[in-house]
C-alpha cells in the first residue's frame, strides 16, 4: 500500500501487490517513487486519475478487502480515537441499486459514502448528505490506541443502530433518488421523451463501516 512520504511524494513498497505494480517499475524493482502531481519530482511516476496502475492497484485492494480470509491491512471495518468528531459518529459505505424504467428497463448501481450520530430514535445522518462523511474521512486522524475488542465493539453498536431502524436508510435513499431524478427529468426534458421512473431495490448493501470515537468519550 501507498505510504506517506512527505511533499505529496509517495513510495509503493514490496508486499502483496507487487506482481500487479511490477509492470510499472521501470527495473521491475521497489520501492517505486510516484507523484499524483507533475509539479512534485519530474523523475517520478505520476500516476493521474486515469492511470492503469490507478485501476490495477483499486482491483488489488478491493480483492482483497472481500476475501473470505480476511486481512486487517484491508478491512471494510473498524474504528479509531479522534478530535475529528464530538460525539460517536459512524461511517458507513452503502450501495444503493436501482432499475430505471423507461422504454426499457436498465439497471444501475452507485456507492454512497454516510455519516451518522446515535439520535434517539435511530441514525441522525449528518448533512449535507453529499459530503459530511467524505470531509470527516479526509480530516480524523488516530489520536490515542484502540484494541481490537473496542473495535469489535464500535463496529457491532453500529449495526445494531441500524438493525433496531428498519428505515434507517430511508433519508439517504430520497436524497439519492430526487438527485438521479431531477438529473434524468432535465436530460429527458432535452431529449422530448417520456419520464424515467426510479425503482430501488431495498435494503441497501452496507459494504463498509468505520466508527470515529472522540478523544475524551463523549457519546
Amino acid at each position: 500500500m501507498p505510504a506517506k512520504n512527505g511533499q505529496g511524494v509517495f513510495s509503493l513498497s514490496p508486499g502483496s501487490l507487487k506482481q500487479k505494480l511490477e509492470p510499472f517499475s521501470d527495473r521491475g524493482e521497489f520501492p517505486v517513487l510516484v507523484v499524483f502531481d507533475r509539479r512534485k519530482d519530474p523523475g517520478a511516476l505520476y500516476l493521474g486519475r486515469t492511470h492503469p496502475l490507478v485501476a490495477r492497484l483499486c482491483d488489488a485492494v478491493l480483492g482483497e478487502a472481500f476475501s473470505p480470509s480476511g486481512d486487517d491491512r484491508f478491512a471494510r471495518a473498524g474504528a479509531m480515537f479522534t478530535d475529528a468528531v464530538v460525539r460517536w459518529t459512524a461511517l458507513v459505505l452503502l450501495r444503493f441499486r436501482y432499475r430505471f424504467i423507461e422504454e426499457i428497463e436498465e439497471f444501475a448501481e452507485e456507492i454512497v459514502l454516510a455519516a451518522f450520530e446515535r439520535g434517539q430514535n435511530g441514525p441522525r445522518w449528518l448533512e449535507p448528505l453529499s459530503t459530511a462523511a467524505r470531509d470527516l474521512a479526509e480530516a480524523a486522524e488516530p489520536r490515542a490506541n484502540i484494541s481490537r475488542e473496542e473495535r469489535s465493539e464500535n463496529v457491532q453498536r453500529t449495526l445494531d443502530i441500524l438493525k433496531a431502524d428498519p428505515d434507517w436508510f430511508r433519508q439517504i435513499l430520497d436524497w439519492r433518488v430526487a438527485e438521479l431524478g431531477a438529473a434524468h427529468k432535465r436530460l429527458r426534458v432535452l431529449l422530448k421523451a417520456r419520464p424515467t421512473k426510479i425503482d430501488p431495490h431495498l435494503p441497501p448493501d452496507i459494504l463498509g463501516c468505520f466508527v470515529l470515537i472522540p478523544v475524551g468519550g463523549r457519546n
